[in-house]
């Protein structure tokens, strides 16, 4: 009479193990993505303050030379 109890037990244990992998597995892959955006924003920050610092000594030349 339990038999398909145990059954029904051990396959919602499954399941739920199954789902924790697939959580666990969502988790590291967002911790992933969260760095690389990280590290490309600091590396966009970066860019920007070269690019502003380019036009800057450009912008001196340009009126030396005048």
């Amino acid at each position: 009479n339990q038999k398909p109890l145990k059954t029904q037990l051990e396959n919602k244990t499954k399941d739920f193990k199954k789902q924790q992998e697939d959580y666990s597995n969502k988790c590291e892959n967002y911790d992933h993505l969260k760095r690389k955006f990280t590290a490309a924003t600091a590396e966009l920050e970066s860019l920007k303050n070269h690019l502003e610092n380019a036009e800057l000594i450009f912008n001196n030349f340009d009126v030396y030379v005048m």
